[in-house]
């Protein structure tokens, strides 16, 4: 007999959207009898955003070390705009938790991360699906 203060895979199967062919489908929440499908998450735009940013960031530090530091400033205030984006706003869906663990791993590859979390990291894309 599972113990109650342990989630059951039923009950985790049940709260995941529905995958298929790549596909990712919004969770449903239900208010009484009609079901209300959530938005897409945000989080892949956020992600590509994010990516952007730091390209930008890197290209502009390659070029001179004598940077124009009020554009330094506003790129660092946009990518941070975005990593508080991504990290503070609860995913609904699979491609959006994907997207916030994509983040750590990448962000992860340019800063210290243990191997173990790493590996955790990418074992969690995986299980996703689209890694």
């Amino acid at each position: 007999m599972a113990d109650s203060q342990y989630m059951t895979r039923r009950v985790l199967v049940k709260g995941l959207p529905m995958a298929a062919g790549g596909a990712v489908f919004p969770l449903a929440a239900e208010t009484g009898a009609e079901k209300v499908p959530q938005c897409a998450d945000p989080h892949p735009e956020w992600l590509a955003r994010w990516r952007k940013a730091r390209h930008e960031m890197d290209q502009l530090l390659r070029v001179d070390d004598m940077t124009d530091a009020a554009e330094e400033d506003a790129l660092w205030a946009r990518r941070i705009g975005i990593e508080d984006l991504l990290t503070g706003t609860p995913a609904g869906t699979i491609a959006g938790a994907w997207a916030q663990i994509q983040f750590l791993i990448e962000d992860g590859e340019r800063h210290y991360l243990e191997d173990y979390q790493m590996k955790a990291l990418q074992s969690v894309a995986a299980t996703l699906g689209m890694a």
